[in-house]
């Protein structure tokens, strides 16, 4: 008879997982132990010093990441940034905010009289005589003269670089005469051609109600519709050449007949700082106010209404520059 050999399944036995961890541990002090005790390669130091390169550039890449997404402190109570070109609005805050924009009216005033001029082919060079209600003007002046006459295009630099406001008066008085014949209010009749053109610009939260932005509960717009305006305005290659100066000379002929010239400073104190227009504006109610163009890797356009400070408009306006040309190109 035969034997029938019996088989009898033996079970594998497991390493328990501490086992299993503490040789893995050992392991890995013995290697690191060996390793250590050898005198490192020149291969091992060059891949040393690139590794040590690659953590500065992750470094320097964190850096420019948050400042990228970190918004700057802005002390301006309402601001925009848009692109010049495409008048697409970047960043705002508070930019629909209706608010008083002190001489940043001027910015209309001026690019209306040049439409005017461009429309009609008028010269520059034409003589315009300085009235008495233009010359007793409050705010900040030109220093014309009742009596004076001065160029057309002297009177454009007299509105944006000392920011007169006789000189905004005069281009009022003459230009709605121009466009509203022996009209009995000229200088209405050319704040409602403002207003048309605001309209055409697309700016629908702003009414003007005077041609200097002299202090008035209906001289009103917002951050957004100021850069709209400025993008339109700095198509003008005359309008970007005036806002892009920084002093003029004004030759003026008095009353009795003598000459003096004037040598107007523009008050952007940006420009050839990276900047190359457009305005600035302050009275009581508006507080510091700005608009400015940027001419570096893209061009820009900020404006800045009730900043903390006549000096924070600066400030701001090179803060949000920067931001913006890095987080957004």
């Amino acid at each position: 008879m035969e034997s029938i050999p019996i088989k009898i399944p033996i079970r594998a036995t497991k390493t328990p997982c501490s086992t299993l961890l503490c040789t893995s541990l050992a392991c890995r002090r013995r290697s690191f132990y060996t390793e250590s005790s050898q005198k490192p390669s020149e291969n091992n130091l060059s891949q040393l010093k690139n590794t040590r390169a690659h953590f500065k550039s992750k470094s320097e890449r964190s850096k420019r990441y948050h400042s990228q997404n970190t918004i700057p402190m802005i002390s301006a109570s309402s601001y925009c940034v848009l692109e010049q070109s495409t008048n697409k609005v970047l960043h705002g805050f508070n930019d629909i905010q209706i608010r008083e924009v002190a001489s940043l009216t001027k910015i209309m005033t001026c690019i209306l009289c040049l439409n005017v001029i461009s429309f009609n082919q008028m010269s520059l060079d034409r003589k315009i005589i300085v009235s008495t209600r233009a010359a007793n003007t409050n705010g900040t002046t030109a220093g014309l003269r009742s009596g004076d006459t001065l160029t057309l295009r002297d009177l454009l630099y007299g509105l944006m670089l000392p920011s007169g406001n006789d000189a905004a008066v005069i281009l009022a008085e003459y230009f709605g005469d121009f466009l509203y014949p022996n009209c009995i209010k000229p200088v209405k009749k050319f704040v409602f051609e403002m207003n048309k053109v605001a309209v055409e610009v697309g700016m629908s939260s702003s009414h003007f109600a005077n041609p200097h932005g002299l202090m008035h509960k209906k001289n009103l717009a917002c951050a957004r519709d100021i850069g709209k305006l400025a993008c339109y305005a700095l198509r003008d290659r005359i309008f970007k050449e005036i806002v892009n100066c920084k002093s003029h000379i004004a030759e003026i002929r008095g009353k009795d007949g003598l000459i003096r010239y004037s040598n107007w400073k523009n008050t952007n104190k940006l420009l050839g700082k990276g900047f190359n227009g457009v305005k600035t504006g302050v009275t009581l109610t508006a507080g510091p106010c700005l608009c400015a163009s940027v001419n570096k890797e893209q061009s820009l356009v900020i404006v800045l209404l009730n900043s903390k400070s006549m000096e924070d408009r600066w400030i701001d306006a090179k803060k949000l520059t920067d931001w913006a040309l890095s987080k957004f190109y």
